[in-house]
């Protein structure tokens, strides 16, 4: 069993890396872009659902929930469940997201995520 979690939070913490670095990418390409392409806006959005399903398996395969990662992640300053809370809104509110948080969350919020995580060793 401890195994399986492991290998759940490896994979899943691979997958978030994937997205923060599919995010600046996205943010490369300029605002400009993102606001009058519906294409960009499209994979942000699913970026930050990957993200926060990503999140939500890790905390069910250790049976954690709101805040609560499982070590050496526990010790980051992330706000985890603002991650599952993004993903709901952005796939149960669809018809009504702030784009103009979504592009903050992939200027700011996901460059900070990657920091954060590259300091765990062997994350990245």
């Amino acid at each position: 069993m401890k195994k399986d979690r492991e290998h759940v939070l490896k994979v899943r913490i691979g997958h978030i890396n994937n997205e923060v670095n599919h995010a600046s990418e996205l943010v490369e390409r300029g605002k400009e872009l993102f606001d009058n392409d519906w294409v960009h806006r499209a994979a942000a959005k699913d970026l930050i659902e990957t993200i926060g399903e990503a999140v939500a398996a890790i905390q069910k395969a250790y049976n954690l929930d709101g805040n609560d990662m499982p070590p050496p992640f526990d010790e980051l300053q992330v706000p985890w469940g603002a991650m599952k809370r993004m993903r709901d809104r952005t796939t149960h509110g669809y018809h009504q997201i702030d784009w103009s948080l979504v592009w903050s969350t992939l200027v700011t919020d996901l460059p900070a995520l990657g920091q954060a995580l590259g300091a765990v060793k062997g994350s990245s």
